[in-house]
Protein backbone atom coordinates (compact mmCIF):
# COMPACT_ATOMS: atom_id res chain seq x y z
CA UNK A 1 0.00 0.00 0.00
CA UNK A 2 3.37 2.28 0.26
CA UNK A 3 3.21 3.12 -3.11
CA UNK A 4 -0.69 3.62 -3.32
CA UNK A 5 -0.20 6.03 -0.65
CA UNK A 6 2.39 7.75 -2.29
CA UNK A 7 0.66 8.19 -5.54
CA UNK A 8 -2.62 9.42 -3.91
CA UNK A 9 -0.53 11.98 -2.37
CA UNK A 10 0.92 13.17 -5.48
CA UNK A 11 -2.35 13.07 -7.34
CA UNK A 12 -1.15 10.49 -9.96
CA UNK A 13 -4.19 8.14 -11.33
CA UNK A 14 -4.12 4.96 -10.40
CA UNK A 15 -6.13 1.86 -9.38
CA UNK A 16 -5.52 -1.24 -7.38
CA UNK A 17 -8.00 -4.20 -7.01
CA UNK A 18 -7.97 -7.75 -6.13
CA UNK A 19 -9.56 -10.71 -7.63
CA UNK A 20 -12.24 -12.77 -6.02
CA UNK A 21 -10.76 -15.13 -4.11
CA UNK A 22 -7.39 -13.66 -4.86
CA UNK A 23 -4.48 -13.20 -2.33
CA UNK A 24 -2.81 -11.05 -4.64
CA UNK A 25 -3.43 -7.23 -4.73
CA UNK A 26 -2.94 -5.17 -7.94
CA UNK A 27 -1.70 -2.01 -8.69
CA UNK A 28 -1.60 -0.25 -12.06
CA UNK A 29 -1.39 3.82 -12.55
CA UNK A 30 -0.02 6.76 -15.29
CA UNK A 31 3.37 8.44 -15.60
CA UNK A 32 0.97 11.69 -15.39
CA UNK A 33 -2.42 13.28 -14.35
CA UNK A 34 -3.87 13.46 -18.17
CA UNK A 35 -6.91 11.86 -18.60
CA UNK A 36 -8.26 9.30 -21.15
CA UNK A 37 -11.46 8.16 -22.74
CA UNK A 38 -12.12 4.32 -23.74
CA UNK A 39 -12.38 3.59 -27.18
CA UNK A 40 -13.58 0.21 -27.49
CA UNK A 41 -10.91 -0.97 -28.99
CA UNK A 42 -9.02 -2.90 -26.48
CA UNK A 43 -5.82 -2.41 -27.75
CA UNK A 44 -4.09 -1.04 -24.64
CA UNK A 45 -4.08 -2.59 -21.30
CA UNK A 46 -5.83 -0.79 -18.55
CA UNK A 47 -8.95 -0.60 -16.73
CA UNK A 48 -12.27 0.94 -17.33
CA UNK A 49 -14.59 3.10 -15.70
CA UNK A 50 -17.64 3.31 -16.94
CA UNK A 51 -20.58 5.75 -15.34
CA UNK A 52 -24.05 4.85 -15.31
CA UNK A 53 -25.06 7.89 -17.69
CA UNK A 54 -24.68 6.84 -21.13
CA UNK A 55 -24.11 10.37 -22.28
CA UNK A 56 -21.04 10.48 -20.83
CA UNK A 57 -17.50 9.14 -21.64
CA UNK A 58 -15.60 5.73 -20.32
CA UNK A 59 -12.75 6.92 -18.49
CA UNK A 60 -9.29 4.38 -19.24
CA UNK A 61 -7.10 4.32 -17.19
CA UNK A 62 -3.86 2.90 -19.40
CA UNK A 63 -1.38 0.31 -17.48
CA UNK A 64 1.79 2.65 -17.74
CA UNK A 65 2.99 0.98 -14.86
CA UNK A 66 1.97 -2.71 -13.38
CA UNK A 67 2.75 -3.87 -9.92
CA UNK A 68 1.61 -7.07 -7.79
CA UNK A 69 1.49 -7.64 -3.99
CA UNK A 70 0.52 -10.52 -1.89
CA UNK A 71 -2.24 -9.97 0.49
CA UNK A 72 -1.26 -10.26 4.42
CA UNK A 73 -2.49 -10.61 6.95
CA UNK A 74 -4.02 -6.54 7.52
CA UNK A 75 -4.42 -4.95 10.95
CA UNK A 76 -6.65 -2.15 10.38
CA UNK A 77 -9.19 -0.16 12.84
CA UNK A 78 -12.24 -1.44 13.44
CA UNK A 79 -14.92 0.69 11.35
CA UNK A 80 -17.33 2.05 13.55
CA UNK A 81 -21.30 2.94 12.75
CA UNK A 82 -22.78 6.39 13.14
CA UNK A 83 -26.21 7.14 11.89
CA UNK A 84 -26.45 10.00 9.35
CA UNK A 85 -28.25 13.16 11.22
CA UNK A 86 -32.19 13.31 9.83
CA UNK A 87 -33.15 15.62 7.15
CA UNK A 88 -36.91 15.85 7.47
CA UNK A 89 -37.11 17.64 4.40
CA UNK A 90 -34.80 14.58 2.30
CA UNK A 91 -36.86 12.28 4.08
CA UNK A 92 -40.40 13.47 2.54
CA UNK A 93 -38.54 13.86 -0.92
CA UNK A 94 -37.42 10.25 -0.37
CA UNK A 95 -41.04 9.12 0.07
CA UNK A 96 -43.03 11.04 -2.05
CA UNK A 97 -40.19 9.31 -4.72
CA UNK A 98 -41.33 5.74 -3.53
CA UNK A 99 -45.11 6.73 -3.40
CA UNK A 100 -44.80 7.70 -6.84
CA UNK A 101 -42.72 4.83 -7.93
CA UNK A 102 -44.98 2.47 -6.72
CA UNK A 103 -48.44 3.98 -8.55
CA UNK A 104 -45.92 4.21 -11.53
CA UNK A 105 -45.46 0.67 -11.34
CA UNK A 106 -49.11 -0.15 -10.78
CA UNK A 107 -50.31 0.96 -13.43
CA UNK A 108 -47.97 -1.20 -16.06
CA UNK A 109 -45.45 2.11 -17.08
CA UNK A 110 -42.33 0.05 -15.43
CA UNK A 111 -41.75 -3.40 -14.08
CA UNK A 112 -39.09 -2.82 -11.61
CA UNK A 113 -36.67 0.22 -10.80
CA UNK A 114 -33.99 1.00 -7.99
CA UNK A 115 -34.21 4.02 -6.18
CA UNK A 116 -30.91 5.78 -5.27
CA UNK A 117 -29.97 9.30 -3.79
CA UNK A 118 -26.35 10.39 -3.39
CA UNK A 119 -25.31 11.25 0.12
CA UNK A 120 -22.74 13.61 1.23
CA UNK A 121 -20.45 13.24 4.68
CA UNK A 122 -17.59 14.43 5.90
CA UNK A 123 -15.09 11.64 4.95
CA UNK A 124 -12.05 11.57 7.60
CA UNK A 125 -8.51 9.51 6.91
CA UNK A 126 -7.17 7.48 3.95
CA UNK A 127 -9.45 5.60 1.50
CA UNK A 128 -6.96 3.52 1.25
CA UNK A 129 -7.83 2.26 5.30
CA UNK A 130 -11.19 1.75 3.53
CA UNK A 131 -9.70 -0.09 0.93
CA UNK A 132 -7.95 -2.75 3.34
CA UNK A 133 -11.23 -3.07 5.34
CA UNK A 134 -13.13 -4.22 2.44
CA UNK A 135 -10.70 -7.07 0.95
CA UNK A 136 -10.43 -8.26 4.59
CA UNK A 137 -14.06 -8.28 4.59
CA UNK A 138 -15.33 -9.15 0.86
CA UNK A 139 -12.94 -11.87 0.27
CA UNK A 140 -14.64 -13.63 -2.31
CA UNK A 141 -15.93 -10.13 -4.30
CA UNK A 142 -13.76 -7.96 -7.09
CA UNK A 143 -12.80 -5.16 -5.14
CA UNK A 144 -10.85 -1.52 -6.62
CA UNK A 145 -10.12 1.81 -5.38
CA UNK A 146 -10.25 4.08 -8.34
CA UNK A 147 -8.48 7.78 -8.36
CA UNK A 148 -7.76 10.31 -10.52
CA UNK A 149 -7.75 14.10 -9.90
CA UNK A 150 -9.97 15.14 -12.52
CA UNK A 151 -12.93 12.29 -11.58
CA UNK A 152 -12.68 11.57 -8.10
CA UNK A 153 -11.88 8.55 -5.64
CA UNK A 154 -14.50 5.48 -6.87
CA UNK A 155 -14.28 2.26 -4.21
CA UNK A 156 -16.33 -0.66 -4.59
CA UNK A 157 -16.94 -4.63 -3.86
CA UNK A 158 -18.88 -6.78 -6.36
CA UNK A 159 -19.66 -10.62 -6.82
CA UNK A 160 -20.69 -9.73 -9.88
CA UNK A 161 -18.90 -10.80 -12.93
CA UNK A 162 -19.03 -8.36 -15.69
CA UNK A 163 -17.66 -10.55 -18.71
CA UNK A 164 -15.39 -13.93 -18.48
CA UNK A 165 -13.70 -14.75 -21.63
CA UNK A 166 -12.28 -18.39 -22.29
CA UNK A 167 -11.46 -19.57 -25.65
CA UNK A 168 -14.89 -18.60 -27.56
CA UNK A 169 -16.87 -18.47 -24.66
CA UNK A 170 -18.11 -15.41 -23.12
CA UNK A 171 -19.70 -15.40 -19.27
CA UNK A 172 -21.64 -12.58 -17.50
CA UNK A 173 -23.41 -12.45 -14.58
CA UNK A 174 -26.70 -10.33 -13.34
CA UNK A 175 -27.58 -10.53 -9.46
CA UNK A 176 -31.00 -9.24 -8.63
CA UNK A 177 -33.17 -11.03 -6.34
CA UNK A 178 -31.50 -11.19 -3.28
CA UNK A 179 -31.65 -11.52 0.81
CA UNK A 180 -30.10 -11.56 3.72
CA UNK A 181 -27.62 -14.51 4.19
CA UNK A 182 -28.27 -16.28 7.36
CA UNK A 183 -25.40 -19.75 7.68
CA UNK A 184 -26.25 -23.13 7.91
CA UNK A 185 -29.80 -21.77 7.00
CA UNK A 186 -31.57 -23.34 3.56
CA UNK A 187 -32.62 -20.41 1.13
CA UNK A 188 -35.60 -20.15 -0.45
CA UNK A 189 -36.33 -17.86 -2.81
CA UNK A 190 -39.61 -16.02 -3.11
CA UNK A 191 -41.67 -15.23 -6.57
CA UNK A 192 -40.98 -11.66 -6.06
CA UNK A 193 -37.12 -12.29 -5.69
CA UNK A 194 -37.52 -14.62 -8.73
CA UNK A 195 -38.96 -11.96 -10.76
CA UNK A 196 -36.66 -9.24 -10.03
CA UNK A 197 -33.97 -12.22 -11.01
CA UNK A 198 -35.63 -12.64 -14.50
CA UNK A 199 -35.76 -8.45 -15.48
CA UNK A 200 -32.11 -8.21 -14.60
CA UNK A 201 -31.71 -11.70 -16.75
CA UNK A 202 -33.93 -11.00 -20.05
CA UNK A 203 -32.05 -7.04 -20.40
CA UNK A 204 -28.14 -9.13 -20.82
CA UNK A 205 -29.63 -11.92 -23.00
CA UNK A 206 -31.33 -9.40 -25.40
Amino acid sequence: MVKATELLEKEIPFVIFKNPNSMQIQLIHQEDNQLFYFNDSFSVEGFVLAPFDKEKPTIFLPAEYAFEAQIESIDVPTATNENLPNDEEETFRYKKMVEQTIETIQNGVIEKVVLSREISILQEGNPLSSFERMIQKYADAFCYLFFHPEVGTWLAATPEILLKIKGNQITTMALAGTQPYVEQKDIIWKEKEKQEQQIVTDVNCR
